[in-house]
């Protein structure tokens, strides 16, 4: 399923250029609020479960129908040795309820064929509420032998939640 974010765009009547008043988050595709979680710090994994990483965003959307646009970027990947695969999954926990997948797999990378890559991964959620959102990243290994990183420092990894008026 695809969906479409609809930019606004601002025509005044009169010619003139449009204010800040006339850029209000009321327009359809404004971008209501970011939060981010960034840094250069060197985070591995040795474990074939889930496990929770620092990368952690919480925002109480202002409307109930907006889009959270979620990505992650940045950061390089790496891995100690023999080419373990990294997993990637996003985890969205509502009003404090705990924590569950949102996405399984937003990105994985055989270490012998990515080494050194920059991560891009982008989701789009709806979660259809207004209470504290709150977002984390988890990585896995599919070979509890091999080290596989996350990030290593000192390359900066963002993860960035944008809440979009729909």
């Amino acid at each position: 399923m695809t969906s479409v974010l609809k930019v606004a765009t601002i025509q005044k009547t009169n010619g003139s250029a449009p204010t800040l008043a006339d850029l209000s988050i009321s327009h359809v595709g404004s971008i209501v609020q970011v939060a981010h979680y960034q840094a250069n710090a060197t985070l591995s994994n040795q474990s074939t479960s889930a496990t929770a990483t620092s990368y952690h965003v919480a925002m109480t959307p202002k409307f109930a129908n907006s889009k959270m646009v979620i990505s992650l970027n940045g950061g390089q990947q790496s891995y100690s040795s023999g080419g373990p695969w990294l997993y990637k999954a996003l985890y969205r926990q509502i009003n404090s309820g705990g924590w569950s997948a949102l996405y399984s797999d937003i990105g994985r990378a055989v270490m012998v064929n990515s080494y050194g890559m920059a991560h891009s991964s982008e989701v789009i959620d709806t979660p259809n509420t207004t209470n504290l959102l709150e977002y984390k990243i988890y990585i896995n290994v599919n070979d509890a032998s091999k080290i596989a990183y996350l990030n290593v420092s000192p390359t900066q990894l963002t993860l960035k939640v944008m809440e979009v008026k729909q």
